[in-house]
């Protein structure tokens, strides 16, 4: 009778009856899998759990590539996680925690520090006195008027300015920044007679990261920013007015686009050097022409022209300060700064904050940009000639590359991000020379940013990527870059066909018209002046064709849309970084032996900064600063080499480009710092061969896929080394020897991917039928040509084991095992 007053009856449908009407429906589902794979996939998984909701409450299922899944499919959101907004109840709150905590646990270390805890342990009753006159301090302050009465005490008025402090710091940092403040505070009113935490203090205080830079800001700079959607020729324009110049610098993002530039203006006649973290070229001593990557720009340096490309990034979380550091430091009359359109407003308040003045340029695309209104549905035959199939998996990207060969014909180029620079840029040059035979790129993200390429159509495969815990949504800003792509499909081959060259006096009159004066908009009076949409100069020499982007199925396309019709939002924050000087004196404070990753902790749970900066993300930071320091075992065998690194240097090598999910190259690291500890002169080939990997390039192996990976692997050591190598380079030598193996590794690589067009061994590990049952996979061998894979009836079972490449079979298909002699196949971003 209850249920029938809550309504539950008025509802009910006829011929129904009360039981099944009020019951929760089972939600048991029959599996057709055979109970020995249902066994083996029970074990421990070697990556991280990753589920799949559906809209109408079916079951969950495990990961898959997202090509593959169902229409019906889509991957669970996690809502984020929010900061409870300030009050004076979370104060009091945390206030509680904190001093309830034990100073003993691990965890606690950051926020009570050697000081706290000794003081604490020296005398408890003294300790908690103290603590009660510090809360009743603040109790005070939070209840006086403002203004407070002259007759406050001093210690209430200055808990009245800590409160505000608070306040800030838990604005920036959270929680966490708001524990540590709050005992930084307690130590420094109450027992800090040497001002050491004061000190600690006042060496965070980032809020004026101008001021790093004396010497810039005595100069009156001008400012250029050229902003436009991708294929617009802003960076173009920017370029030209380098080349006219003596003494200038380029600051790219990558290493790939660095060298790029140095190659383009040396082909023209223009000397240019080169400067990246892992090498530096000079092309004459008097030369003062420099194309460097944003981390390598010299800010102490005067120039006449400075061009930093991909402005936008100075908001990117852990290279960010690089971007703000050059806008910032860079002694340069002119700086042409090229990007984003949301990238304008931080733009225009850090030139203010610098007393420069701002001319904005805008640029529109040179040719139109559509999103189809279909997409591929699932069918690899519609892939065409000119074609870019996205992904966002290295594993992904192989299969998508074989499985397009196989059904269409069509010879694919590939391109993802831990392939060596070298050879994307090789690949990509296959791509776009029409005389080869190579019709699809099958790529990465990695495409957004360092390429030019002759694209006619970007095919997102999946909208969604891993981020190293969860799938997510590709962002709007990666959305647009990578689909900007599309459109510029005329290469500099056809170019030297179809146009003839030039007369002399035809061509010095056109690169007369071309060149761009600076006159046109600096004399103006405004900080910033804005130019008309239409770009004054003349745009590169590509066509203005139409660019289209799609999805290869149909339940993405509507993301894609979405993603391309919202502008993405302002940049409201650059990340900024101190100075390898700040940070050696911020060390210098502690007391010796405190391990390097605990005073980064501090420093960034210190750190304040301005309304208009955000403090860079330190976690990778921290992460490879506790590879720096010596093992349990170590020090127990007397072999704490590592111990013996000073501040200076740990803090060098914390910004190393070390990939902390590649055991070799982690590895390899510590290796590399010991021999920098110990002084010990080195090259590649005295270090121990466990280290470096430097059989591979020997072995002919069976499988390319993975002798690949391997060499992927062992290129990404050398470029460690040589990273290393510039910065110690008394210790860490052999630059001829570095760039041989470098070589001859790429040189391997761009074999095994040839080797990879010709294997026939090609089973997918997963199905790109969207009906396909769980747990099967397709052999491409029994695939027609030209046929439409969501027809195909022939499901294989999984492969057999090998001795040469470890197998469990799981329900979801074979996956590798980790071992002593096999390497992990965990999946990890690009």
């Amino acid at each position: 009778m209850r249920r029938a007053a809550f309504g539950l009856v008025t509802r009910s449908q006829p011929s129904v009856c009360l039981l099944c009407r009020i019951s929760q429906p089972t939600r048991r589902h029959f599996s057709s899998t055979p109970s020995r794979l249902r066994v083996a996939s029970k074990g421990k998984s070697n990556g991280p759990s990753i589920k799949y909701t559906r809209s109408d409450d079916g079951p969950q299922i495990g990961s898959v590539p997202y090509f593959l899944k169902p229409n019906a499919w889509r991957p669970a959101a996690r809502p984020p996680k929010e900061e409870r907004p300030w009050s004076i109840s979370l104060l009091k709150e945390r206030l509680g925690m904190v001093f309830k905590r034990n100073p003993e646990d691990p965890n606690m270390r950051i926020i009570w520090g050697e000081e706290a805890t000794a003081m604490r342990k020296a005398d408890p009753e003294k300790f908690k006195r103290l603590f009660r006159e510090y809360v009743e301090s603040i109790r005070l302050a939070v209840g006086l008027a403002d203004p407070p009465p002259a007759d406050t005490p001093a210690n209430v008025l200055q808990s009245v300015k800590d409160i505000q402090e608070f306040k800030k710091m838990y604005s920036q940092g959270g929680v966490s920044a708001l524990d540590v403040a709050l005992m930084d505070t307690f130590i420094m009113r109450k027992y800090d007679s040497s001002n050491c935490v004061s000190a600690q203090r006042n060496l965070a205080d980032f809020t004026h990261p101008a001021e790093w830079f004396p010497k810039t800001r005595t100069m009156k700079r001008t400012w250029h920013l050229h902003v436009g959607p991708t294929n617009s020729g802003k960076t173009y324009n920017a370029l030209k007015r380098l080349e006219e110049v003596e003494k200038g610098v380029y600051c790219g993002p990558l290493r790939l686009l660095a060298h790029e530039v140095f190659v383009r203006l040396n082909a023209k006649g223009v000397k240019c050097n080169l400067k990246t973290g892992e090498e530096t070229r000079m092309v004459g001593e008097d030369v003062k022409l420099w194309a460097a990557t944003v981390e390598m720009a010299q800010v102490e340096v005067p120039f006449d022209v400075a061009v930093i490309d991909e402005i936008q990034m100075l908001s990117d979380p852990e290279r960010g300060w690089a971007w703000t550091q050059a806008v910032l430091g860079i002694m340069a009359k002119e700086l042409h700064l090229c990007g984003e359109e949301r990238a304008v407003g931080i733009v225009e308040k850090l030139a203010k904050l610098c007393g420069d003045e701002l001319v904005i340029h805008r640029y529109q695309r040179l040719g139109k940009l559509e999103v189809m209104k279909e997409s591929l549905n699932g069918d690899f035959t519609k892939i065409e000639k000119g074609d870019c199939v996205v992904g966002f998996a290295r594993k992904d990207i192989h299969s998508l590359k074989r499985f397009i060969e196989h059904i269409t014909g069509l010879k694919c180029a590939i391109v993802y991000g831990a392939l060596p620079a070298e050879t994307r840029a090789a690949q990509a040059k296959y791509f776009n020379d029409p005389t080869n035979d190579y019709d699809v790129l099958v790529a990465s993200d990695a495409i957004g940013l360092g390429l030019n390429l002759s694209i006619k159509r970007v095919i997102f495969s999946t909208m969604y990527k891993f981020n190293g815990q969860e799938n997510v949504e590709i962002s709007i800003p990666l959305t647009r870059q990578i689909a900007g792509r599309a459109g510029r499909y005329r290469s500099a081959a056809d170019d030297s066909k179809k146009t003839p060259a030039p007369a002399p006096a035809a061509a010095a009159e056109a690169e007369k018209e071309e060149s761009w004066d600076p006159t046109i908009d600096v004399g103006v009076t405004p900080p910033s002046v804005e130019t008309p949409a239409t770009p004054e100069p003349k745009g590169p020499p590509i066509d203005g064709k139409t660019g289209y982007t799609t999805t290869f199925v149909q339940r993405d396309l509507e993301l894609l849309q979405r993603n391309m019709q919202t502008e993405p939002p302002e940049i409201e924050e650059a990340i900024v970084l101190p100075r390898n000087s700040v940070f050696e004196n911020y060390c210098a404070l502690f007391k010796a032996g405190t391990p390097f990753h605990e005073m980064l902790s501090k420093i960034a749970s210190q750190a304040s900064v301005g309304n208009l900066f955000k403090f860079t993300n330190v976690k990778p930071m921290i992460e490879i600063a506790k590879l720096l320091e010596p093992t349990e075992k170590e020090k127990e065998s007397g072999e704490a080499a590592l111990s013996q690194l000073s501040d200076m240097e740990k803090i060098i090598l914390s910004l190393a480009p070390v990939k902390l999910n590649v055991e070799s190259c982690v590895t390899a690291f510590r290796e590399f710092a010991k021999i920098i500890a110990e002084g010990e002169k080195s090259t590649l080939l005295t270090i121990s061969k466990k280290v470096v990997d430097i059989e591979a390039l020997d072995i002919e192996a069976e499988e390319p896929t993975l002798m690949i990976k391997r060499l992927e692997e062992l290129h990404t050591v050398i470029m460690l080394y040589s990273w290393c190598s510039q910065r110690f380079r008394h210790v860490l030598s052999g630059d001829s020897i570095t760039e041989t193996l470098k070589s001859k590794t790429e040189e391997k690589i761009d074999a095994a991917m040839k080797e990879l067009d010709t294997s026939k061994k090609v089973v997918l590990r997963k199905s790109f039928r969207e009906d396909a049952r769980r747990g099967k996979s397709v052999d491409l061998n029994t695939v027609r040509r030209g046929s439409n894979v969501q027809q195909h009836p022939t499901i294989t079972t999984p492969p057999k084991r090998r001795d040469s490449d470890k197998f469990v079979t799981y329900a979801r298909g074979p996956r590798p095992v980790k071992s002593a002699d096999a390497t992990s196949s965990k999946a990890r971003p690009l």
